[in-house]
């Protein structure tokens, strides 16, 4: 079968493009020793295809699998490339003639290998997994585009990019996205690239909004799928979950070059009918600044972009219908990591790092 012709990337609507993912998940697939259609189709219906595994070993990154789960997630896949091609473009009219591009987190490379159809002239690509940064590598060369993508294997919080000393990068990609920004290392990400980048280089995403509601769901009848059992997961997978999720925002985070990692820090009051034993946190993402805008709403995305459940340690109980809620966490903590960091007390919950 041929691969897919990288012309077509750019021809054709971007919201027409579940076929040009499909065939570019189809191309990707045997690097690790899968048959899309007969063995990656027939399960996207299955939710529990969409469990995060997680790079064990190391305290950031995804597993070969999760990459791919990125890639075939295609309204995630196509709605990010939406957001490269209407700031490519806005970089075009600016005069840009040359343009450098990071992508931080480049998984499979498929957003690499997409800034190159659009004809961005260098990319750096950075991957943290030795073995998915050798596939990606794989891939990217059965495309024919070596000589502009170059692949770097290291953590994107530490690393040096020699090359863009003297040369910085005019956009950032790094799509590590999650709910309520637990467990990925997004923002610090973005303040150790920073020196990599010209001051007014665009970073995508864009926007972060994060929404906090309650709910009470049946925890021990939660399908682990043969998973370690956890404190936080998505919240489909809690039957029977009485959401009383009504958006109340608690936190907005804008992506810019040079900022520090940001502290979520706010009280608010939500809605709760009986007493609840689930926190749900939500997160929209704004791709692109400018141009046509391009977003992942709450649970749009089939991976990474689901209502986070967090079990609460034990029943809130609401006062004339209200929880209070209290955040002081950086982006990027790990719940998972730090139960103790949850705790609730009558009808006050909270969530800190430290």
């Amino acid at each position: 079968m041929e691969r897919i012709n990288l012309a077509n990337i750019n021809e054709k609507s971007v919201r027409e493009a579940k076929s040009i993912v499909y065939q570019m998940a189809r191309d990707y697939s045997p690097l690790i020793g899968l048959d899309f259609d007969k063995q990656i189709l027939p399960d996207l219906a299955n939710f529990n295809f969409w469990e995060v595994d997680y790079l064990t070993g190391s305290e950031w990154g995804l597993s070969i699998m999760d990459a791919y789960r990125c890639l075939v997630d295609v309204h995630r896949t196509t709605q990010i490339m939406g957001g490269i091609k209407e700031t490519i473009d806005s970089l075009r009219v600016q005069g840009k003639k040359e343009i450098y591009a990071i992508d931080a987190g480049t998984g499979t490379g498929v957003f690499s290998i997409y800034m190159a159809a659009l004809g961005v002239d260098k990319i750096f690509a950075l991957e943290l997994n030795e073995k998915t940064a050798e596939l990606a590598e794989k891939y990217i060369a059965s495309y024919g585009l070596t000589d502009k993508i170059k692949v770097i294997v290291g953590d994107a919080t530490k690393m040096d990019i020699p090359e863009l000393h003297t040369r910085p990068a005019d956009i950032l990609v790094s799509e590590n996205l999650s709910g309520g920004l637990f467990a990925e290392p997004q923002f610090q990400i973005i303040n150790h690239l920073s020196k990599f980048l010209n001051l007014e280089a665009p970073i995508l995403p864009f926007k972060a909004n994060l929404s906090v509601g309650v709910g009470y769901g049946y925890w021990d009848k939660v399908d682990w799928n043969n998973k370690t059992p956890r404190i936080e997961i998505a919240a489909r997978r809690v039957p029977n979950i009485t959401d009383y999720l009504n958006g109340v925002e608690f936190a907005s985070v804008l992506s810019e070059s040079g900022m520090s990692v940001p502290r979520i820090t706010n009280d608010v009051t939500v809605n709760a009918e009986t007493p609840a034993n689930t926190l749900l946190i939500s997160t929209f993402f704004q791709i692109n600044k400018t141009g046509i805008k391009y977003e992942l709403t709450p649970n749009s995305a089939e991976f990474l972009g689901k209502t986070s459940a967090i079990k609460l340690p034990n029943n809130a109980i609401p006062q004339n219908g209200k929880l209070n809620v209290k955040f002081n966490y950086e982006a990027g903590f790990s719940i998972k990591n730090n139960p103790d960091s949850l705790t609730v007390n009558g009808n006050l919950i909270t969530l800190k790092d430290r």
